[in-house]
């Protein structure tokens, strides 16, 4: 039976009563075609509760695109909260498993947060300066030019 034609066809109901059972048996290539069926409510209702713990299952199994879209849904904070740090091990975990999606989140999130905490290094040097050390405005100059 082809998997995909259940999916594209309308009958993404069926292909949730047959990932199910292959979920059980613990494949993690259904647990994740179940999952986005959840996560996407097609076949069914969005349930994304679920759609996390079967990432989860086929995650444990080293399953790089449900370690993938694990870390999007924390990273996204997707009925869930949101949580960068979590989404970025997934990310690591994925890209370790050979998933081209989950590197390449990894590297976005990863530049992401670290030009955050450098945006909030700086912030905090440049308040810091403003407020002690300069009474004649100078650095206020620099750092708009900084920021530019």
């Amino acid at each position: 039976m082809n998997c995909l034609a259940l999916k594209t066809d309308d009958g993404a109901f069926e292909a949730r009563k047959w990932f199910q059972i292959a979920a059980e048996e613990g494949s993690p290539s259904a647990q994740y075609q179940l999952a986005k069926l959840h996560e996407t409510a097609e076949g069914g209702s969005l349930d994304v509760k679920e759609a996390c713990r079967l990432y989860s299952l086929a995650s444990a199994q080293n399953h790089g695109p449900s370690q993938n879209n694990l870390g999007i849904i924390f990273e996204m904070g997707m009925l869930v909260e949101k949580d960068e740090q979590f989404a970025l091990h997934m990310y690591r975990m994925g890209k370790e498993s050979g998933d081209p999606d989950a590197a390449h989140n990894l590297e976005r999130l990863d530049q992401k947060l670290s030009e955050d905490a450098c945006d909030a290094t700086i912030a905090k040097l440049v308040s810091k300066v403003e407020k002690e050390q300069d009474p004649s405005g100078r650095w206020g100059r620099f750092r708009r030019w900084l920021t530019k």
